[in-house]
């Protein structure tokens, strides 16, 4: 009797370690997509350099570099076994071609300038009077929609 019951305490103990150690893992995996410090601002000559170099979306670039993926995992991305087509890789380059064609024929991109985002100093002269001023925009300028860019 005493034997089933130190069994049961192991075993108790047992699934509030793996409970422990699942909690755990799951910190450590949100942790790593979790950026510790917020990114920093892109300057205007960063995006100009991005529009600039930037090759643009593809279709079967992507669905490539996600069926490269699945292959480093060891998922099949060739014929099955039977020698018939597979079928999930088929359906992530109909997945992928959807989304591209959905992202460069239907999105909007949209603007959007919040309140006190913009500083302006002014010096100059008035004939022989100096003219010195600040600003800034006292309204929140959007282009359509408030929230995100791609809508």
């Amino acid at each position: 009797m005493a034997n089933s019951a130190d069994n049961q305490e192991e075993l108790v103990g047992n699934v509030t370690n793996l409970i422990t150690s699942l909690a755990t893992l799951a910190k450590l995996i949100k942790g790593i997509f979790t950026p510790s410090t917020p990114l920093p601002p892109i300057t205007k000559a960063e995006l100009a350099m991005g529009m600039t170099f930037r090759e643009g979306l593809s279709a079967m670039d992507i669905a490539s570099e996600i069926m490269d993926k699945q292959s480093k995992l060891g998922l099949n991305i060739g014929p099955q076994r039977s020698g018939r087509e597979n079928m999930s890789v088929k359906m992530e380059a109909i997945r992928v071609q959807t989304m591209h064609k959905y992202l460069t024929e239907k999105a909007v991109i949209r603007t959007r300038i919040p309140l006190n985002a913009i500083n302006v100093q002014l010096n100059g002269t008035a004939g022989p009077y100096p003219v010195v001023g600040t600003g800034t925009n006292s309204q929140p300028y959007m282009d359509g929609y408030s929230e995100g860019i791609i809508t």
